[in-house]
């Protein structure tokens, strides 16, 4: 909600479903979900203890191993963003704005859609 924006979403969902977002469901993704996701985050790593079975202590190699498994699907989003900002040209900044602003050629696929997203949007170039 933050990157892509609450309207552009709203647009997007009425686009497929007919009807907008409610508002308080905008509210609730852009600012209740991830205060609520970050208190978690940092309350699960205050309370974190390392495992154990029993009296047995894990090595601190398996606790490591372990941490390496949890991350790994979140590995690919710094990396694909990092890779994204390299490529895009101009100075830092501009880069980091190109890379968090959505593509021209982002639109439906459908051809009786694209009229719709185009009266949406502003796009009067006249080719999807």
């Amino acid at each position: 909600m933050w990157i892509y924006g609450s309207r552009r979403f709203s647009d997007d969902v009425e686009l497929m479903l007919g009807r907008r977002v409610p508002m308080f469901f905008n509210m609730l993704l852009g600012y209740v979900t991830p205060l609520l996701l970050t208190i978690a985050l940092f309350l699960v790593l205050w309370q974190f203890k390392p495992p154990t079975y029993g009296d047995y202590q894990y090595p601190w190699v398996c606790r490591i191993a372990g941490w390496i498994l949890a991350s790994l699907p979140v590995i690919p989003v710094p990396v694909i963003a990092a890779v994204t900002v390299y490529k895009a040209k101009g100075s830092f900044i501009e880069r980091l704005k190109a890379s968090c602003t959505p593509d021209s050629s982002w639109k439906p696929s459908l051809n009786k859609y694209k009229e719709l997203y185009r009266k949406q949007n502003g796009d009067m170039t006249g080719d999807c």
